[in-house]
């Protein structure tokens, strides 16, 4: 088993392995509750759309659709 540890702070040791070196649970838990909160912020803000943003989506869709390059 490989221990690394940095000189000037030994206390930060870890073990070489997949958990606890190359995965943490400070690292774990960022991974999963970012996402989450990116998720919930970006349905709480498109959940209510103002009548008229309503609107402009219902004209768009019976618009005749543009090409790319006209």
């Amino acid at each position: 088993m490989k221990i690394i540890y940095e000189t000037s702070d030994p206390s930060s040791a870890a073990v070489y392995s997949w958990w606890g070196y190359w995965l943490q649970w400070d690292e774990l838990l960022a991974s999963v509750l970012i996402p989450l909160f990116l998720f919930y912020t970006a349905k709480a803000i498109t959940a209510g759309p103002t009548p008229e943003a309503l609107v402009e989506e219902m004209e768009m869709q019976h618009s005749p659709k543009r090409r790319k390059y006209d």
